[in-house]
């Protein structure tokens, strides 16, 4: 992720309301009715389940909840909020301004763990963190304190980075946040591991990308589908809790479709991949193809999509096959799919295997490149 903070934020941001604690209220509570498949059971609304997702206890966070129910969405009806401190922090305009609003708020207030600056790098950890701050301040000092709206701010300027979703320049999927290339064609050294050597495969990856895109007449014979609408409560949702995301039975059933009209998007998947949880079929689907895809509907498209450009790309650069992982690094892989399988996350698998995330996603590659080109 490009190490300058908020560097993926618009210099002018498109969000209008003043009140960002109020906006983040709004995007957390809309996630956890729809991303957790509370709001599906309707009429009989799964309140245990989407209660057990917010930051502060039910009553504090929805204190009309028993007179008035569930949100009616259709209506456009949104849950009563709490009184908030909206005062705490206005919403600035520019990221200068962002970020000194940010050291003020955290050299004053009562924050019981600093905030992790590193989260502004990528919205998406940004969100994370603002929820976090949220849930530990809302049951600490409450709904009305300045730490509550503060953590609330910060998910809802996660969100305005999830709302500027942007396709990589060369291939089909989502480029780093802030920059034009996803994190496989960018050549920039703001990426990790941005040296020399890693720029220098960057290109010759990039080059055969281009010649892959020209053959499938990109971006003009791209399927519409691909194209997104409205997205954020469910892009929410897998972000904040991918182990209890839901979504419509049509999304699940176009992800197993898609799957079996798509023999070379298999081979690079677990091969129980059926057969797992669905929260883990996202996880494995990020782990393979795109790790910046967290919008659970968009995958029956992007498995097509990535089917054909992988059919392509062994034609035009096949490659030399790889070395293949060690005996000590090929018992890991089998364990990690095993664990996958069982529906453990990935950050539980690095740690039962005492190895780092960024380990593990090079396993999983490494092992996806072996079954796809096998010696």
């Amino acid at each position: 992720m490009p190490n300058r903070l908020l560097g993926w934020l618009p210099e002018h941001s498109t969000v209008d309301s003043q009140w960002p604690a109020l906006a983040g209220y709004d995007a957390i509570d809309l996630a956890a009715a729809y991303g957790t498949g509370a709001y599906y059971r309707w009429p009989v609304f799964d309140r245990q389940r989407y209660a057990s997702v917010l930051p502060a206890p039910l009553q504090l966070w929805a204190p009309k909840f028993e007179q008035e129910g569930p949100q009616g969405y259709e209506g456009g009806r949104h849950t009563t909020p709490p009184k908030l401190c909206t005062e705490a922090m206005n919403f600035p305009l520019t990221r200068v301004s962002w970020l000194q609003r940010l050291d003020e708020a955290g050299s004053t207030s009562r924050l019981d763990s600093p905030i992790d600056r590193n989260a502004f790098a990528n919205p998406h950890l940004l969100l994370r963190e603002g929820f976090r701050l949220a849930k530990i301040s809302g049951h600490r000092h409450g709904v009305e304190s300045p730490e509550f709206a503060l953590g609330l701010a910060l998910v809802a300027l996660g969100n305005v980075g999830i709302l500027h979703r942007r396709e990589c320049s060369i291939c089909f999927r989502l480029a780093v946040p802030g920059l034009r290339r996803c994190g496989a064609h960018s050549q920039s050294k703001l990426l990790p591991g941005g040296h020399q050597s890693q720029q220098q495969s960057s290109a010759a990856a990039s080059r055969s990308a281009r010649r892959a895109a020209e053959q499938l007449d990109w971006p003009h014979s791209r399927p519409f589908s691909m194209s997104v609408g409205y997205y954020e409560e469910w892009t929410t949702a897998a972000v904040l809790w991918p182990d209890l995301i839901m979504a419509p039975p049509h999304v699940v059933d176009g992800i197993r479709e898609s799957l079996r009209a798509s023999p070379s998007a298999q081979t690079v998947l677990p091969t129980e991949f059926e057969r797992i949880e669905f929260a883990a079929q996202l996880e494995a689907l990020r782990s393979c193809i795109d790790p910046l895809e967290w919008f659970p509907s968009i995958w029956p498209a992007k498995i097509r999509v990535f089917d054909a450009w992988l059919s392509v790309q062994r034609v035009i650069a096949p490659g030399a096959p790889p070395g293949g992982l060690r005996k000590e690094n090929a018992s890991r892989l089998q364990l990690a799919v095993n664990l996958l399988v069982n529906g453990k996350s990935k950050a539980e698998i690095a740690d039962d295997l005492g190895i780092s995330r960024s380990h593990l996603s090079q396993l999983f590659r490494r092992g996806a490149r072996s079954r796809r080109d096998p010696k």
